[in-house]
């Protein structure tokens, strides 16, 4: 029973949401979409997002892995200088960065 009424909610809910976006007039701002194992059918957990800034500028999921650094390791952004000391191990992590590195490291 309870499987049956998260997927009413579920479906109900994404249903609402596409609704309401078909609607929507173009806006400047970007949109998460986050769904927990708990609140998915299936237990699968579903994270999407939007960039309405720059659309044309791709984006891709990296996966960065765990890395050992050199002893006094500083990391520093081509952005704006901005520097930070690398733990002795830095570790795995996602991100969505610039495809385009000209601006920097995001």
């Amino acid at each position: 029973m309870y499987k049956f009424i998260m997927e009413c909610i579920f479906t109900g809910f994404f249903s609402a949401v596409f609704v309401l976006l078909s609607f929507a007039e173009a806006t400047f701002a970007c949109t998460s979409v986050l769904v927990g194992k708990n609140a998915s059918a299936d237990g699968s957990v579903i994270i999407s997002r939007n960039e309405d800034s720059k659309t044309a500028c791709a984006k891709h999921f990296v996966i960065h892995p765990t890395t050992v650094n050199k002893a006094n390791s500083i990391f520093k952004s081509k952005g704006n200088n901005f520097t930070y000391p690398l733990p002795s191990t830095s570790l795995k992590y996602s991100a969505t960065p610039e495809w385009d590195q000209s601006q920097g490291q995001y």
